[in-house]
């Protein structure tokens, strides 16, 4: 059970009357969509419990239960987690064991482990054989024999790798080599033995080795196919080579049919370097699976592939039947839009080869899509029902979901017709949901102007600033602070919507403009006293950052990782923190180095633990990094570091420093040439400036 749905069951507890889910949501401080989705989840727990709940429309909701009761209901909560998993976790769990096992298990087995009846597990094994049913195996129930799954050795690791990625948290979507695939990588909301649980599924050290494998063999792979196919590619090779040492085989596959498609070579080139390194010999099958998954991937961008697809005559007689069906049975125009065509005609392209070749596409959004655009969702079935007579094969729920997607987005568009500021919008989960959430953000935020969509590694922060960009909006997390970053849902949710909302009002405050919205809690402390507080940490901010600054010459490196351990040694008090640094510098380059400017100034920055440090290196010689797909020569680094949870007043701090690098010509000649103190002079004296700019404005 999560945080919220036990901190909600304790609120329940401590009311013997009705409490409204408004009430709910201000005492945990989360929207009132939250609140209603977790109790709608909670629903199951209290049946199994045989706890008795009570909702009126409009007064509330209370548990009906004696004072006895109720205190052993208080005391279940504080025991360990894994006595209250729901249903959803427990049949996670038990697929995971499943899939690992190669002989029958009995159901006392998982009895014992999940510590519920035998007849729960039951219960729950209806739902499992169902999804083993959905993935192409079959679970055997067969009495006293136990459990177990059959199916091809192809279906199982293709089991696997759907299980996988429905179960990853989208705003995790980044390439940490040492968080991929560890349980912290996994939805928030899942139980922590459920994460564990998928996170056993696959050898932690093979999936970081292979990364490695497949940025050495392509570096820029990761930023041409969406970061789904990205990581089930890696999740494939990983199995293969987990499988094999484990003699488990994929059966025979004639590949000679796909020896003719262009990215063959490029596949099997790929695949000789995981042999190389494993000293291992795949399959023909393994690399015929691998093959089909790869050239059914979702790209990122359509770029020079649409001219090939609008030439495919019978694709796009296919597409405008579609958008004719669709037309005329939600009553609306939709093909005056080029771009719904060719993004449509790009995604039947993708998902006729994966019909093909029996390769099931992996939507997360599916159970928001068909609740949120449920009618839209049925139209769109019967506008491509004509498909099945052409491939004699059915579409499933997933591709019509994702079909779903564009047509959403383009009437979302229609609706869009406001003016508004600038904005760089972030989404790593395909074109078209890039294109939902852009058209989400235009309806439900009436004050900015996208400026532009990117993925996460082309994200250089100054180079934004320079742009004039305000705010930084990301379905993944994104680690910046010169820019503020608003993290959403890709489908952009209410919470979503006020999350952005009280980052602009900030935004606009210090730019000293007025914003209609107001934030509607009321604040505990007085507005002096709260700027008083607010300036005396401003100034201790301020005193630390000076009184420790950090400043070196002539280090001598050979390239950035050298300059990166070097410079987290030099930062370091001890080992462990030598290595937190190490790790989260590194770990930030992989979104691309931040170049200041073409004189040879980079930004190296990241959080860390509870450390702040402002500092300038001067290279002994010239080294090269890439920004981007762009080789640069830098001399002189500005190092930034603020803690791993930083107060907001830090962050402002560093973001006014940030700033004044784009529009201080004097504060960079001081960085490039100036001594010790003179650069310490320097951003004394702008700090100061701030201080008293704020004060004023207060």
């Amino acid at each position: 059970m999560d945080k919220q749905s036990s901190s909600i069951i304790e609120i329940l507890i401590d009311r013997t009357d009705y409490i409204t889910y408004s009430c709910i949501s201000k005492k945990l401080n989360v929207s009132l969509s939250t609140v209603i989705r977790n109790i709608k989840s909670l629903d199951s727990y209290f049946k199994e419990k045989n706890i008795k709940v009570e909702k009126k429309r409009g007064i509330g909701i209370r548990l009906i239960l004696s004072e006895v009761d109720r205190e052993a209901l208080k005391e279940s909560l504080n025991e360990e987690e894994i006595d209250c998993l729901f249903p959803h976790d427990r049949k996670i769990i038990i697929i995971c064991e499943l899939l690992k096992m190669n002989e029958p298990v009995k159901s006392y087995y998982f009895s014992s482990m999940l510590k519920v009846t035998i007849g729960t597990v039951r219960r729950d094994l209806e739902e499992v054989e169902d999804w083993f049913s959905q993935n192409d195996l079959r679970l055997k129930k067969g009495k006293g024999n136990g459990l177990i799954v059959y199916g091809e050795e192809k279906s199982v690791r293709e089991a696997m790798v759907n299980l996988l990625l429905s179960s990853i948290d989208d705003k995790n979507n980044y390439y940490w080599n040492d968080d991929f695939m560890k349980a912290k990588f996994f939805k928030e909301d899942l139980a922590s033995l459920t994460k564990v649980k998928l996170a056993e599924l696959i050898d932690y050290k093979i999936v970081i080795n292979m990364i490695k494998i497949v940025q050495r063999y392509d570096e820029n792979l990761k930023e041409v196919i969406v970061d789904g196919s990205y990581f089930q590619l890696i999740i494939l090779l990983s199995l293969a080579v987990q499988r094999k040492q484990k003699n488990m085989v994929i059966e025979d596959y004639k590949i000679d049919n796909i020896k003719k498609i262009q990215q063959y070579q490029y596949i099997l080139l790929l695949i000789k370097e995981v042999e190389k390194y494993y000293e291992v010999i795949l399959s023909n099958s393994d690399v015929y699976v691998i093959m089909i998954h790869f050239i059914t991937s979702s790209v990122r961008k359509i770029s020079d592939s649409s001219i090939q697809i609008t030439d495919d005559r019978e694709l796009s007689m296919i597409t405008n039947r579609i958008i004719s069906n669709l037309q005329n049975n939600l009553n609306i125009r939709l093909d005056y839009d080029d771009d719904l065509l060719v993004r449509l005609m790009m995604h039947l392209k993708l998902m006729i080869d994966r019909q093909k070749m029996d390769v099931k596409v992996t939507n997360n959004y599916l159970d928001l899509i068909k609740s949120d655009y449920k009618h839209i969702f049925e139209v769109v079935k019967t506008s491509v029902d004509f498909l099945s007579e052409i491939s004699h094969k059915n579409v499933n729920d997933e591709e019509i979901g994702l079909i779903t997607i564009h047509i959403v987005a383009t009437l979302l568009a229609l609706e869009n017709n406001t003016e508004i500021i600038k904005v760089v919008v972030v989404c790593t989960s395909g074109i078209g949901t890039s294109k939902i959430l852009v058209e989400k953000i235009k309806q439900k935020i009436k004050c900015i102007e996208i400026v532009a969509t990117m993925s996460s590694g082309a994200i250089n922060e100054v180079s934004l600033l320079k742009q004039g960009v305000d705010l930084i909006i990301s379905s993944v997390i994104l680690e910046t602070f010169i820019i503020p970053t608003a993290v959403v849902n890709p489908l952009m949710k209410d919470e979503d919507k006020s999350r952005v909302y009280k980052l602009i009002d900030s935004i606009s405050k210090k730019k000293k403009r007025c914003l209609t919205s107001k934030t509607p809690e009321k604040a505990n402390i007085s507005s002096d006293q709260k700027s008083v507080d607010d300036m005396l940490f401003y100034m201790e901010i301020i005193h630390e950052i000076l009184d420790d600054f950090y400043y070196e010459e002539d280090v001598d490196v050979e390239n950035k990782d050298q300059l990166i351990e070097h410079v987290s040694k030099q930062l370091s008090y001890s080992n462990k923190m030598h290595q937190i640094i190490l790790k989260q510098l590194l770990k930030r380059e992989e979104y691309g180095s931040t170049i200041i400017n073409d004189k040879g100034l980079i930004l190296l920055h990241c959080s860390a633990g509870n450390y702040t440090k402002l500092g300038v290196v001067r290279l002994k010689q010239w080294i090269e990094v890439f920004a981007g797909k762009y080789k640069e020569n830098i001399n002189t680094v500005l190092i930034m570091i603020v803690p791993e949870k930083p107060d907001d007043r830090t962050v402002e701090v560093f973001s006014e420093i940030s700033t004044q690098l784009v529009e201080n010509e004097e504060l960079l000649e001081k960085i490039f040439n100036g001594s010790r103190s003179a650069i310490l002079y320097k951003i004394g004296k702008l700090l100061t400036k701030f201080i008293t700019d704020w004060g004023d404005a207060k």
